[in-house]
């Protein structure tokens, strides 16, 4: 696909989900997009860096580019009046890749946007379908590479890997997954009176299980015929939940290569299920990657093509009530499995944790694992209380070891146990921080132009920076 050619392909297929902006201010309300990708190793980095650059040309082609631009109704026709209304309509920064993250072991990157809704859906669907052609192309020529030095070095009967094998199941992860772009989540940036946040968010405070089955036969999953009525005529009720039903639309109209079965969560979902909720009854996730019980065999995959999983697998995707944060807590080589998991169990809600905290305890590199934690209320439970719960759990540990250690040594303890607490991915106000670069109407659109051109350099330096410590 040539630059901006998918643009142009998708505004005529996204004509028709058009009704679905109830009105102009809907459209232009200010959302942030995370987009997961099943990639993130040193052999990926040509593709990802090539699908960061390509998406960062496309906003700013939205950006500045006066055609793609909403000009208010005037009489006037002439250059330096069309610049004088382009200058006020950009007051702010429309559309902007926020950040980009790349992580080699679990073998997953992911793409932070933020901006008004419709660009967000336009831009997040170009990179889920770029992303998911470009793997599945680079897949294709990995396992050709491995066919030519099988036949060059034995001359055997068939090889019951390969063959037919989907673009999904020549993936590997510690990092739980189901499809070549697992995940998209349009989240708002205005966040909700906290009166609110505990009543939408606390059903799925205990839905993130780490033993949970997944049963295509039984699962919920089917889909019924008054269940297709339903969704045919639904329409979200709130920005991001549009935004989200669009991109799930969008990646269904596309069919280059392979196809992608969509479920949704959230508002874009008529009834409102949590993304927990979703992977575990119509998806394997909870049985993915790191918290896969045991190794996947022939009967196993063929299970698993009756199930009809398509070749770029499922990809959820949906609107929570307000913005998550992810934070992860890595371990050192000496933290064992059994600790690592009470240290979950520590900062998780659904086990007296920090309220709106799911967790997962993941196996990661060298011996080491990390807890996953999704922030469902930032506002509620945030990373300096992690920090906090993580130093509580260092000191119980001590206490339970019947240690009296000095001030001294508790950090060496420290050290010696947890690597470190960081955050995967942005927060809304590093969202609106980035979007409030647009400047002022005062300033040119050259200066803002440079002012953005800068930030983005920063954002490719950064995740060039991510594969050079695999």
């Amino acid at each position: 696909i040539q630059p901006f050619s998918l643009c142009v392909y998708t505004r005529k297929k996204m004509n028709t989900t058009s009704k679905l902006w109830p009105c102009t201010k809907t459209k232009t309300t200010l959302v942030a997009c995370n987009i997961y990708i099943s990639a993130g190793r040193w052999k990926h980095e040509s593709l990802l860096m090539n699908l960061l650059t390509t998406s960062q040309a496309r906003c700013r082609k939205l950006r500045f580019h006066p055609n793609t631009l909403p000009l208010t109704k005037t009489t006037t026709t002439t250059k330096e009046q069309q610049q004088q209304q382009l200058n006020k309509n950009q007051s702010h920064n429309d559309i902007a890749i926020i950040h980009a993250f790349a992580d080699g072991p679990y073998n997953r990157s992911s793409f932070h946007v933020a901006g008004r809704a419709d660009y967000v859906a336009t831009i997040a669907s170009h990179i889920a379908i770029d992303a998911m052609d470009a793997l599945s192309s680079f897949q294709d020529r990995e396992k050709q590479k491995d066919d030519d030095v099988k036949r060059g070095n034995e001359k055997k009967g068939s090889d019951d890997n390969g063959g037919n094998k989907s673009s999904l199941s020549s993936l590997s992860s510690k990092h739980p997954f189901v499809g070549l772009v697992d995940h998209i989540s349009v989240m708002p940036l205005d966040p909700l009176p906290s009166s609110l946040l505990y009543t939408m968010e606390s059903q799925s405070f205990n839905e993130m299980e780490e033993t949970d089955k997944y049963h295509p036969q039984t699962s919920s999953s089917t889909t019924t015929n008054k269940e297709k009525d339903i969704s045919s005529a639904f329409v979200p009720c709130d920005a991001h939940g549009i935004a989200a039903l669009i991109i799930g639309q969008t990646i269904s109209n596309n069919k280059k290569r392979g196809n992608t079965q969509i479920y949704y969560y959230g508002s874009a979902h008529p009834n409102n299920i949590p993304l927990a909720t979703v992977r575990r009854e119509r998806t394997s996730f909870f049985q993915s990657g790191g918290l896969e019980k045991k190794v996947q065999t022939k009967e196993d995959n063929d299970n698993n093509n009756k199930a009809n999983i398509p070749d770029y697998g499922i990809c959820t995707i949906g609107s929570p009530p307000n913005f998550v944060e992810n934070v992860n807590i890595r371990t050192t080589s000496k933290c064992t499995k059994q600790m690592a998991q009470s240290l979950t169990k520590k900062v998780r809600a659904r086990d007296g944790g920090i309220v709106g905290v799911e967790a997962l305890t993941l196996p990661y590199s060298n011996d080491r694992f990390e807890v996953a934690c999704n922030l469902l209320s930032p506002q509620l439970g945030s990373k300096s209380m992690i920090e906090e719960e993580v130093a509580a759990w260092i000191k119980d540990y001590e206490q339970q070891q019947e240690q009296v250690v000095s001030a001294e040594k508790h950090q060496n303890n420290h050290e010696r146990m947890i690597e470190g607490v960081y955050r995967v991915g942005t927060t809304a106000e590093q969202c609106l921080d980035v979007l409030a670069m647009g400047g002022s109407v005062d300033e040119s659109i050259e200066k803002r132009r440079v002012r953005m051109d800068e930030y983005e350099e920063e954002v490719v330096r950064r995740f060039g920076n991510n594969f050079r410590i695999e």
